[in-house]
């Protein structure tokens, strides 16, 4: 007590090889696609372990925001946000990848495995029904469905597992989470698991 605070100085080093990390994939963007000067700045706090100057923290902090790697989103009113150049090219080729798989012959289920499905499951909507036509017949090997909870999604998806079912393929489903997972074959009857596991199991041809 009655000391002078310590001035520790981060040095230069420590701060590059810190901002290479926090603008890598397991950096900032590890959890959320998009961060915050906030996030920068509490990212180089707990980084200090000995210590730090406010100043000295809130200049790596724009130097970091400024770097080539990183890339400012556009307004939305709010905070300022930043995401990085490799996960938007991440982002942009799985939005190629998916574009690239439309119209083609991906889950067709023959006509009369999806008339079967559907007639098996009467309290299906006319939008419900649409959607499992879509799904079973359509070829896109990427759809993307959006609906409210509580709509229907998952009891709709069931007409289009049988359906594909019925027609000889093999359904897997997989999730983000192990309880989402749990979710999904609980109440769509097919094996699910998490989205880490299926990729390991496909790298390791299992």
């Amino acid at each position: 007590l009655g000391q002078p605070p310590r001035r520790v100085v981060v040095d230069d080093f420590a701060a590059e090889r810190l901002a290479r990390r926090l603008e890598g994939p397991q950096g900032l963007t590890r959890d959320q696609s998009r961060f915050t000067r906030r996030d920068v700045l509490q990212a180089f706090a707990e980084a200090a372990r000995d210590g730090a100057c406010v100043e000295e923290l809130e200049r790596r902090a724009t130097a970091f925001v400024a770097r080539a790697e990183v890339v400012e989103l556009p307004d939305d009113g709010g905070e300022r946000r930043y995401t990085t150049r490799e996960l938007l090219a991440i982002e942009r080729g799985l939005l190629d990848g998916a574009a690239a798989r439309r119209t083609g012959e991906a889950g067709l289920a023959a006509s009369h495995a999806v008339g079967i499905a559907l007639e098996a499951r009467p309290t299906l909507s006319e939008e419900q029904r649409d959607l499992v036509e879509s799904l079973t017949r359509s070829g896109d090997g990427v759809q993307v469905i959006r609906a409210a909870a509580g709509t229907g999604k998952t009891f709709a998806v069931g007409a289009a597992v049988e359906a594909w079912q019925r027609s000889g393929m093999a359904v897997l489903g997989c999730g983000l989470s192990a309880r989402a997972a749990c979710e999904l074959r609980d109440q769509t009857g097919i094996d699910a698991t998490t989205i880490a596991r299926l990729t390991m199991s496909f790298e390791q041809g299992t």
